[in-house]
């Protein structure tokens, strides 16, 4: 029996909207006119699948996994998401610089109802025990990239978005991140990535070119 398919785009559109230039200021818009960065999006991934998503910068690829977590809504088309969906970035802008490490995850905790019991283990899965005390603002780069993945894996949400999260992380941050893309978990955990070694642990491979969503056949 097949497992269920945990996140669904249906024929979808998506469009971004970029910075506003001086002729759209003296218009009175926020931005400037709408692009569309991906067309006709037909996915079905489902639960148990490992998806890597490959691409240039700037084909779509944080798009699409922005979509999945409903911070954009398509411009055309059906997308459902089963269950919770959490996205893991690099660099978060959402910090708050003066907030410790500890107080962003209890805080992420609280909103989700998860027990703080739960931030232990996470600190220490992820190597931020160190730095639980230091606010963002004082975190390297490789720090922020652990807490945007500590903060996306709390409360275990069925479906796991990564974009580039690799980035920053050293030797060590690398391979616990392996490890998780490696790992027997229910859920669904799709991944930006441009690194052919975090690539390779995928069961399914998509590429994002020229607007569209490929998938791409394993290698014989």
């Amino acid at each position: 029996m097949n497992a269920p398919v945990l996140l669904r785009f249906e024929a979808v559109d998506l469009e971004v909207y970029p910075r506003p230039r001086w002729s759209d200021l003296v218009k009175l818009r926020a931005y400037g006119p709408a692009r569309v960065v991906l067309q006709g999006v037909t996915l079905a991934l489902r639960a148990g699948e490992r998806v890597a998503v490959l691409g240039a910068n700037g084909a779509g690829k944080t798009t699409l996994l922005r979509a999945a977590a409903g911070l954009l809504l398509p411009a055309a088309g059906r997308l459902e998401v089963a269950g919770r969906s959490a996205l893991g970035v690099a660099d978060e802008r959402t910090f708050q610089r003066r907030l410790s490490v500890r107080a962003h995850l209890e805080f992420m905790a609280d909103l989700l109802d998860t027990p703080r019991d739960e931030l232990e283990p996470l600190l220490a899965s992820t190597g931020l025990g160190p730095y639980a005390h230091l606010p963002a603002e004082a975190c390297s780069g490789g720090v922020r990239a652990r807490l945007g993945l500590a903060r996306s894996l709390l409360g275990a949400p069925p479906v796991l978005l990564l974009d580039e999260i690799e980035r920053g992380l050293d030797t060590e941050g690398r391979a616990e991140l392996a490890a998780l893309l490696r790992a027997d978990r229910p859920g669904l955990v799709v991944y930006a990535t441009h690194d052919p070694a975090f690539a390779a642990l995928a069961s399914r491979t998509l590429r994002v070119e020229a607007g569209r969503v490929f998938e791409v056949a394993p290698c014989a």
